[in-house]
């Protein structure tokens, strides 16, 4: 008697044990995903028992389940909505009675565009300037602006960010030429576009007769020599005109 008492004790601890280590576990490819595409999560509950779905806290609908086997429980999610984001929970029920569950939270977002936002701006020395950045996406979505690879972290002063992500740059020199980037990243996460914006400030053009005397008088046999220097960005072009009286 004393000895099928032992036996069953053991027997009830090794049911214990094997619970205790069974672990819950919910399988996915990619926790993120992106608006349209098709997700499949996969739970297996380390034993045998009655498995279901739910998704922030109210039951999956059945055409997203799949049964697998006892252990095991698909759920499908086919082109994905942002109402699809949220925290999704695998329950099972074991034959012994025991219950256990996992979550797993699936984030639903749109990869951010940058639309009709120019990739090329050209002004004068001296203007102001206004470079856009026209950004979507979903959720929230963070823009910030860099040249040369460093952050540009000015919102007063010369060059600041305006509250629609335009980058004003007041009073535009040639030292502000070259290539300013605008970086949208989708909020909290390692989602992001990068768009290349390039600035041209021209200078316009002065010219200059490099000669003491700008009136001269030759004669048939007589050469007479104009120097005219010219600055400007671009390099601008020189046309000479002679007018006959």
């Amino acid at each position: 008697m004393a000895e099928s008492m032992l036996i069953l004790r053991m027997c009830s601890i090794m049911l214990v044990l094997g619970f205790s280590e069974a672990k819950m576990e919910i399988i996915t490819s990619k926790p993120d995903v992106l608006l349209g595409e098709n997700v499949m999560l996969l739970c297996k509950a380390g034993g045998e028992g009655d498995i279901t779905w739910q998704k922030d806290g109210e039951d999956a609908e059945d055409y997203q389940v799949e049964k697998v086997d006892e252990t095991s429980s698909k759920l499908f999610i086919r082109n994905a909505k942002m109402e699809d984001a949220g925290q999704y929970k695998c329950l099972c029920e074991f034959e012994s009675g025991h219950r256990d569950d996992k979550l797993y939270t699936i984030f639903v977002y749109e990869r951010p565009s940058f639309g009709e936002t120019p990739a090329y701006h050209e002004f004068l020395e001296g203007q102001d300037g206004l470079i856009t950045c026209m950004v979507t996406g979903k959720p929230a979505v963070e823009v910030n602006w860099e040249r040369d690879h460093e952050k540009l972290h000015s919102e007063a002063g010369r060059i600041r960010r305006l509250k629609d992500n335009s980058l004003q740059i007041n009073n535009i020199t040639r030292k502000d030429h070259g290539t300013y980037t605008c970086e949208a990243k989708i909020k909290d996460r390692p989602i992001f576009e990068k768009l290349n914006i390039s600035i041209s400030v021209n200078v316009p053009p002065t010219a200059k007769i490099h000669e003491e005397v700008k009136k001269a008088t030759a004669g048939p046999e007589t050469n007479v020599s104009l120097s005219c220097l010219v600055e400007g960005v671009p390099q601008p072009k020189i046309n000479w005109t002679v007018l006959f009286r």
